[in-house]
C-alpha cells in the first residue's frame, strides 16, 4: 500500500518516488494545489477501488495522513 502511494502522489505531483516521506505535506509542495489534490483523489479511489468521503479528502494534507486514511 506504502509503494502504491508513493507511486500515485509521484506521479500526480511530478515527485519523485524517494522523496516521498512521513514530511511529504501539501504545504511543502509546490505543485500540490487544489487541481491537483483533486486528481490525487481520484487516482487514489481507482487504485484501491474505494469511494472517499469529503471528510477524509478535506483531510488528506500529507503522505502520513493519506496512509492513515486509507488503512481505515
Amino acid at each position: 500500500m506504502e509503494e502504491k502511494l508513493k507511486k500515485i502522489m509521484a506521479e500526480t505531483f511530478k515527485l519523485d518516488e524517494n522523496a516521498i516521506n512521513e514530511e511529504t505535506k501539501m504545504s511543502k509542495v509546490e505543485s500540490w494545489d487544489s487541481l491537483s489534490h483533486l486528481q490525487l483523489i481520484a487516482a487514489l479511489e481507482e487504485a484501491f477501488g474505494m469511494e472517499i468521503d469529503m471528510d477524509d479528502m478535506l483531510a488528506m494534507t500529507g503522505y502520513k495522513e493519506i496512509l492513515e486514511i486509507l488503512k481505515k
